[in-house]
């Protein structure tokens, strides 16, 4: 049986709480806490699809909580649902200023949460799985999983391929290796040595030359695919 995603419940309005898990538990593994300060050690320690967070938790508001999550490399880049008992302009700017993914008002509608859902649903299951990216020379295809660079068919390993991927997907951005390896080994990333981003990615330069010198790596960062550096691949001899 496929294991499920996990999502993160962190409110502290026990009637909202249990409406999000009413809803979601039938697609999602749920994990809940009333406590903004257990919630922050849960997402730290795991790998969420989603978290939603209400912003008027006791001892530290749901919009710190927010921050802190928003400045972790761990947990950055997970959609943020803020839950709120009244919409107003602070909570919202602060909500677009932080990249708040959705901000929910109580009480919880049964329709919105379905909807939220089917898209949690279908991003896991879905994503990357038709779409075909073009970068230079290299041409990604999601439907049949496979590479062509300079028009022949490129043989990669499964890993290599959720590498390639991530990257076209995120051109001119900047990969922390945290992110990288959850993004590839998911909830096996803690058990997976940092320089095995290093090994994968020298295997992938060396089958596709036009990534020598287009992902960079960024000192004490990660790495970046540069959208406009400049193609230094040795051409092939016509003649």
């Amino acid at each position: 049986m496929k294991k499920k995603s996990v999502v993160l419940i962190i409110d502290e309005n026990q009637e909202s709480r249990n409406k999000v898990i009413e809803v979601l538990e039938k697609n999602f593994q749920l994990s809940a806490t009333h406590s903004s300060i257990e919630g922050l050690t849960l997402a730290r320690k795991g790998s969420h699809e989603a978290i939603f967070l209400s912003a008027s938790t006791p001892v530290l508001s749901g919009i710190d909580a927010t921050s802190l999550l928003k400045q972790d490399s761990h947990t950055r880049h997970c959609p943020l649902l803020l839950i709120t008992n009244q919409m107003d302009a602070e909570l919202m700017a602060n909500a677009k200023r932080l990249g708040v993914t959705d901000v929910l008002t109580r009480p919880l509608q049964t329709q919105v949460l379905e909807t939220i859902s089917s898209n949690l649903s279908q991003k896991i299951s879905g994503s990357g799985v038709h779409e075909e990216m073009i970068y230079k020379d290299i041409k990604l295809m999601g439907g049949v999983r496979c590479v062509e660079h300079t028009g022949q068919r490129i043989k990669l390993t499964s890993t290599e391929y959720e590498l390639l991927r991530l990257f076209l997907s995120h051109p001119n951005q900047i990969l922390e290796r945290a992110m990288i390896m959850r993004s590839i080994w998911k909830e096996e990333a803690e058990r997976i040595k940092l320089r095995t981003i290093d090994v994968h990615l020298r295997a992938l330069r060396k089958k596709i030359p036009t990534l020598v010198n287009n992902i960079q790596s960024i000192y004490g960062m990660g790495y970046r695919l540069e959208q406009d550096a400049p193609d230094t691949t040795p051409a092939k001899d016509q003649t």
